[in-house]
């Protein structure tokens, strides 16, 4: 797990190839590797959307899940959170405890030992060089890949891009803040979603306020197995499931929709986003819910955004900023950045190289992908990681 202590703990690494689908005899030299997810989630969950890809025409596509992550062992879940409170600060401190327990040498789950285990992956595998296909907490792992291993790559592509000189605790709350206004903006210079929908952003305000003060227990049905629920909504929860809309074409269309219906009261509109998988549109198996749960994995996510972000990031300049960005949603979301430095100083592991918060600069052929209203990796990041690719 230390390459610079021979004596340390092997770890393994779960790795899955699938083939072109012309055969080894059709298939370009020079694969595809994909990066996905936040910190600590499985590349291999994301299988069978990948089977599907137009790029398995010509070439191999491989999926490795990060050490501590998926089906990599050790893995770094975190069954303490899962059982109670997952934002308990208690329930976090006891996975961190057990793993300590367990030899687990957390400072070594960064983003720089992960792109020297892709390294050590393509030298095994045989490939001269791949193309890197990186998105979200995947495009900073390609840029650490590029940084220091640019040798084996060909050309990269960073889809919803986060580079390392961004401090993503500080801009947090002011960029979702941002996504949503510019939201209601594209709103209001558009004829019919503005003759529809007149007045999105006070009507959203109003709702919040009003869910603020009187919140309400909505009925939910889950989508995996049926059962009806009550669960409470305020404001802070509804901002949040906007928030969550925002990343997906599909909910993003219905956003104006649902926050008029739940204002006038129908709650079953905004009913279909409250569990994990009705937001894009595709219903969980209890199955599928309870492989995607113990596949993410807490010990891993804390270890890297602790280590390469609270630790350069300053709790007072979150704060500032999202008081000075004179938006009420911004200081709402500042809630959240405040418990992830609170939860960081729990989980606490050292702070990561210096060189994990500078830009990266590289001749390699880039393509960086955006979206406009991307609430976490907004279109700004993109053009500053672009300056040096």
């Amino acid at each position: 797990v230390d390459r610079a202590d021979p004596q340390s703990p092997r770890i393994r690494l779960a790795v899955t190839i699938l083939r072109a689908r012309g055969g080894e005899t059709s298939a370009a030299p020079d694969p595809v590797l994909i990066l996905s997810g936040q910190p600590g989630s499985a590349a291999t969950l994301d299988i069978r959307e990948w089977l599907e890809s137009p790029l398995l025409n010509k070439r191999d596509i491989i999926l490795m899940d990060l050490r501590g992550t998926g089906k990599s062992q050790p893995n770094l879940n975190c069954p303490e959170l899962e059982e109670d409170n997952p934002g308990d600060v208690k329930a976090l401190q006891a996975c961190r405890k057990r793993l300590g327990k367990e030899n687990i040498a957390l400072d070594q789950y960064t983003s720089a030992q992960s792109a020297a285990d892709l390294n050590d992956l393509r030298q095994a595998l045989g490939y001269e060089s791949w193309n890197v296909v990186g998105i979200s907490y995947g495009a900073r792992v390609a840029l650490t890949l590029l940084r220091d291993f640019p040798e084996g790559i060909r050309s990269v592509v960073l889809d919803s891009v986060y580079p390392p000189e961004v401090n993503i605790f500080e801009e947090q709350a002011v960029n979702a803040a941002q996504a949503i206004q510019a939201f209601f903006t594209a709103c209001h210079q558009d004829a019919e979603c503005a003759f529809i929908y007149p007045d999105l952003e006070q009507v959203f305000g109003d709702l919040l306020t009003s869910l603020d003060k009187n919140p309400r227990q909505v009925m939910v049905a889950d989508p995996r197995t049926g059962e009806v629920q009550m669960v409470a909504l305020d404001g802070n929860r509804m901002a949040g499931l906007i928030i969550e809309a925002l990343n997906t074409p599909e909910t993003l269309a219905r956003v104006p929709y649902l926050i008029y219906e739940t204002q006038y009261g129908n709650d079953h509109a905004i009913a279909g986003l409250m569990f994990a998988g009705s937001s894009n549109g595709t219903t969980l198996t209890p199955e599928r819910a309870k492989e995607i749960r113990r596949a993410f994995a807490e010990g891993a996510y804390y270890s890297l955004i602790c280590a390469e972000e609270a630790a350069f990031n300053d709790p007072k300049t979150a704060e500032s900023a999202a008081r000075e960005a004179g938006s009420p949603l911004a200081e709402r979301f500042y809630s959240e950045v405040r418990t992830l430095f609170e939860r960081c100083q729990a989980w606490n592991v050292k702070a990561a190289k210096s060189i994990e918060t500078q830009a990266i600069a590289n001749p390699v052929p880039a393509l960086l992908l955006s979206g406009e209203y991307d609430p976490l990796t907004p279109t700004r990041w993109a053009q500053i990681a672009a300056h040096g690719l």
